[in-house]
């Protein structure tokens, strides 16, 4: 494979001569298979190199090709991925490289620009290629995280993985780098381990979430919490379902109102994630939605205490944004229509509604105009003596509260 010269024109070459260099470049890389992806990126180097030593830097070659960029495009597409696949393979100039793309595009004014740094390793042309790490063999970090994190997202966080599976000395390690990045690594590594730290950690002893415990924001936290918890509680046993519920529910203690409020927008998430996430309009089934309806009923309880109700949630669910919102109107809509009787048919979105009956508080519900019919199912799965007593004052309702006694 020839190797792209950018002095092949001229010694002083025009913005034109640049474009039309780059420009070569791209056959080569569409035409590519994986036994020749080492030549490709071996010829971005040469060529991305000899640009940064004639224009210096990133912004230079930005503002010298401005008028042969499309609009939005701080590079032509043809320059970028010169510079992109000049970062595939390790190299002396790739840290260099990485930092002067950070440069340019940090300020997220190229939208484009940064789908092609974030899908560069998406394509079939790497399959072959090993991607470099941040990290040297022996501990050493080699490059500045922000800026490989452009290109290198994937593997920076496998990285960080694999030394938080080493425990409190792999994630010390990382620390200890801290005054060799500059402060928008120092954000970037901060939030992944916070990640780490909100999805991995459920006690607070955890020796990890001691070590980071200046690091970890209160209501993030508490969302991830209670996004765990929700996540998880058709598939946990008794016992970790328990210990999730504890754990969630024990940060709230002390917050102030405005905190307890935001933390549990977690649930109204959540309500909103069942209620879309199905394919083609059919939900997901649960695995045990025996278990799942009581679990959120005991959240949904435990979080009343605390101000919350999913009715205004699951209102904006089935809603259009002229209604009006009137709890006692959605809980009747929901209680007509009715409780599943098959568990096979039940769902997560059917789930939040049920257990949104279920756990909503027993004068609400007095006060709507139900029939004995919704007040018996209402019975059956909601332990109430008030609903109860309202059955007993009419004769149907005295019969099926007899019935149900006799376990009928």
């Amino acid at each position: 494979m020839s190797s792209l010269d950018l002095y092949s024109a001229s010694n002083n070459p025009t913005p034109e001569q640049l474009l039309d260099v780059c420009a070569r470049f791209m056959p080569i890389l569409n035409a590519v298979g994986k036994k020749t992806w080492v030549e490709v990126t071996d010829t971005a180097q040469r060529l991305a190199e000899q640009i940064l030593g004639h224009y210096q830097t990133l912004g230079a070659v930005s503002k010298e090709t401005r008028h042969l960029s499309k609009p939005g495009e701080k590079l032509p597409y043809q320059v970028l991925h010169v510079f992109l696949y000049a970062c595939v393979d390790e190299h002396p100039a790739m840290g260099l490289i990485m930092e002067e793309l950070e440069k340019l595009y940090a300020d997220g004014t190229d939208p484009k620009a940064q789908i092609f740094m974030q899908g560069l390793w998406k394509g079939s042309l790497l399959n072959m290629a090993t991607p470099p790490k941040l990290w040297a063999e022996d501990g050493t970090l080699k490059y500045s995280p922000s800026a490989y994190a452009q290109m290198h997202l994937s593997t920076l966080y496998r990285e960080l993985t694999d030394r938080w599976r080493e425990g409190v000395p792999g994630i010390q390690k990382v620390l200890d780098d801290y005054p060799l990045m500059n402060e928008a690594s120092k954000k970037l590594i901060d939030a992944e381990l916070c990640f780490m730290v909100y999805k991995w950690t459920q006690s607070e002893d955890h020796p990890l979430r001691i070590l980071l415990a200046d690091k970890v924001n209160v209501g993030f936290d508490g969302r991830a919490r209670f996004e765990n918890l929700i996540e998880n509680l058709d598939f946990e046993t008794v016992s970790e379902f328990e210990e999730r519920f504890e754990f969630a529910f024990a940060l709230l203690k002390g917050l102030p109102k405005y905190k307890v409020d935001w933390v549990l927008k977690a649930i109204d998430g959540c309500i909103a994630g069942s209620m879309n996430s199905g394919i083609d309009d059919v939900q997901l089934k649960l695995d045990c939605p025996e278990q799942c309806i009581p679990r959120l009923v005991k959240i949904l309880e435990a979080a009343s205490a605390y101000g919350y109700s999913p009715l205004p949630q699951i209102y904006r669910e089935y809603s259009t944004p002229a209604e009006e919102f009137k709890d006692q109107e959605v809980l009747e809509d929901l209680i007509s229509m009715g409780f599943t009787a098959d568990p096979d048919d039940i769902d997560m979105a059917v789930a939040w509604r049920e257990a949104a009956i279920i756990a909503a508080d027993e004068k609400l519900i007095l006060s709507l105009d139900l029939d004995e019919q919704d007040l018996a199912q209402l019975s059956i799965r909601k332990n109430g003596p008030g609903i109860r007593a309202a059955l007993l004052k009419t004769t149907t309702g005295r019969d099926i509260v007899f019935g149900q006694d006799l376990g009928l």
